[in-house]
């Protein structure tokens, strides 16, 4: 009922409809809970994604490959773990936690996205080939220019209990007033 609700709230406050948003939690939940992230930012970041490009499908693949190529940075040996690593610190964005653990890579894209708008054109376009490859390019810039929806809708999932429900105690009462119910 939990994801129902989730996913029901954010489709009716975002501009994603509840089927694009559940085929692309089948695409991406598993990636994303491995890189700390929970079903809130994930539902956040393909709603961002999505509202920009209009597909979810493809927005879910794009998450997959971004957290993915977050990911390498943990591997002293990736090329692009590598340039991603010098990436954030030179930005001043922390990859690990006190306990040495990386980060949610949602919280690590928040960062970033708090900083995007003061970087100039060629930085942004190096950071999102070099986060996301030249096939995902455009949904890592519509992620960035959109995470406050991101934000915006992780915090209506949070927020969501009983919206299922509600939505259904609705339409079973509007039903009641069109006489589609017989009192017995």
């Amino acid at each position: 009922q939990s994801i129902i609700d989730k996913v029901n709230e954010v489709a009716n406050r975002f501009s994603v409809s509840s089927g694009d948003l559940s085929k692309a939690l089948g695409i991406v939940a598993s990636t994303s809970s491995a890189m700390g992230n929970s079903i809130d930012q994930t539902l956040g970041v393909v709603t961002a994604i999505t509202e920009q490009t209009r597909n979810a499908s493809k927005s879910a693949r794009a998450a997959n490959t971004i957290f993915s190529r977050l990911a390498q940075v943990v591997d002293e040996n990736s090329d692009v773990g590598q340039k991603l690593t010098g990436i954030y610190n030179s930005l001043g964005i922390a990859l690990y936690d006190s306990s040495g653990q990386m980060r949610s890579t949602y919280d690590i894209l928040s960062d970033l996205a708090s900083q995007w708008g003061s970087l100039d054109k060629n930085t942004q376009q190096y950071i999102a080939i070099t986060s996301a490859g030249t096939n995902q390019l455009n949904n890592f810039l519509a992620l960035m220019n959109n995470f406050g929806h991101a934000a915006q809708a992780t915090a209506t999932s949070i927020d969501s209990a009983g919206s299922a429900m509600k939505e259904n105690e609705a339409f079973q009462e509007s039903l009641n007033k069109m006489g589609f119910y017989k009192q017995v």
